[in-house]
């Protein structure tokens, strides 16, 4: 249901409730959740037999894609609110630079989607 063959990227996605919410999960810019959601697409693409070639390909290349957009993109623009709400209230030196706090857990689900796209390839 989430990848079908013979529908376009706008057919899939705006057409039914449960693509668009498979959509905004997969855009989520909590760590945990696309860590937890792309498993999860992951052990569909493998529970009954081995994916082929392309279905391998179509998860990375989603993955990765969205991953641009959710930590790249995302990041950078709560970096750049926090370092100019930061800079306007002129309390920059006094509790460290915004984000200098990246918890464990993050760190940690960060380096996990890392090693579930290592495994993919694998």
């Amino acid at each position: 249901h989430y990848w079908p063959c013979d529908k376009s990227a706008f057919q899939m996605y705006l057409h039914e409730p449960v693509d668009i919410a498979l959509l905004l999960i997969s855009l989520s810019p909590i760590v945990i959740v696309r860590a937890i959601f792309y498993t999860l697409l992951l052990s569909c693409l493998c529970i009954p037999w081995p994916p082929d070639e392309h279905q391998i390909v179509q998860f990375i290349l989603a993955f990765k894609g969205l991953a641009v957009f959710t930590d790249g993109c995302g990041r950078m623009v709560y970096g750049l609110l926090a370092y100019y709400y930061c800079i306007r209230a002129g309390t920059c030196a006094e509790g460290g630079t915004p984000g200098s706090q990246v918890g464990a857990w993050t760190v940690f689900f960060d380096l996990y989607q890392e090693i579930l796209v290592w495994c993919v390839c694998f």
